[in-house]
């Protein structure tokens, strides 16, 4: 086009509007005959073999010509972007929405594309992208422009930030009840250590006892955790306080359980069996490992961090 344009060559192609080229460049419109039944009818067939047809097999007979039936163009978007409507409403993306709110008539779309011609600096990147800014900008200050403009934004935007406010009250009251127990495990794992020598508390091993207590506090903190204010890593430090006050607090409980168990049972087939505490120890400490993997995984790959 630019080329037959340049030498002054004649040349006849398909033409479309809007098309910022036909003003760009020094062309004119034919004006065929408006399209019918009766001419889409004595339209000439295709010629598999266009070299050797005659001109009069080319152009066909007068009831065929005329324009070509026009077509509408239609949007595309990716599938992506429609299924981002699923989405919660807080966090959707209007993307989509403003993609269908936005219609633009002939004689604006003209004028952007051959801008977008005349530019001549990066057609293909940078021009478009600037000629529909210089467009909407040139347009903020006429107030009917700018209602027609905000009616390509989806209800409900743009969203207004607000950050997230606790409940003072229940915040103090969670924090109160971490804190008491936090106080009552403490105050229990010094009570095992004063009366260390005591029968009962020899009985019962201290070791488990201590492990059990352990446990527990690891979940007063992690309850602490949760009443801070959310940031990265009170987010993960919880999670890891959380299922390690879990285990550290609920395994020993039931490898005891488990040892009675077995001793009862055997006890009934007259049978002998020897459960030390080391073995106790490596079950524990195995169930320990397991949990530290996962976290150690689940930090590392997915990590919880704050929402805003």
């Amino acid at each position: 086009m630019a080329a037959s344009n340049a030498t002054g060559s004649p040349a006849i192609f398909l033409w479309w509007y809007p098309d910022g080229n036909i003003e760009k460049y020094d062309f004119f419109r034919i004006k065929l005959m408006e399209t019918s039944s009766v001419c889409m009818e004595n339209r000439p067939e295709p010629i598999p073999n266009r070299c050797n047809a005659t001109l009069e097999e080319l152009i066909g007979t007068e009831e065929g010509s005329c324009g070509y039936t026009p077509h509408r163009l239609e949007t595309m978007y990716s599938l992506a972007l429609g299924e981002s409507m699923n989405d919660p409403e807080a966090i959707r993306s209007p993307a989509y929405q403003t993609l269908r709110n936005i219609k633009l008539s002939d004689v604006v779309m003209n004028e952007m594309m051959l801008k977008w011609m005349n530019r001549g600096i990066d057609t293909y990147g940078y021009d478009p992208r600037e000629v529909v800014c210089e467009w909407a900008a040139r347009h903020v200050g006429n107030e009917n422009f700018l209602i027609d403009l905000l009616r390509f934004v989806p209800p409900g935007y743009p969203r207004n930030v607000q950050e997230a406010i606790f409940n003072e009250s229940v915040v103090f009251a969670a924090t109160a009840f971490a804190a008491l127990t936090l106080l009552l495990v403490t105050m229990t794992a010094w009570s095992l250590f004063f009366y260390c020598n005591h029968p009962i508390m020899k009985r019962a091993q201290l070791s488990f006892l201590y492990q059990f207590l352990f446990g527990f506090m690891m979940l007063s903190v992690g309850a602490i955790m949760y009443t801070l204010p959310p940031s990265d890593a009170s987010c993960v430090s919880r999670v890891w306080f959380e299922l390690i006050g879990y285990t550290q607090g609920l395994v020993p409980l039931l490898l005891k359980v488990a040892a009675i168990n077995r001793l009862l049972r055997n006890a009934r087939r007259m049978r002998r069996v020897t459960i030390t505490q080391a073995y106790l120890y490596k079950c524990q400490a195995v169930a320990v490992a397991l949990v530290l993997i996962f976290l150690i995984c689940w930090t590392i790959v997915d990590p919880w961090t704050k929402i805003e």
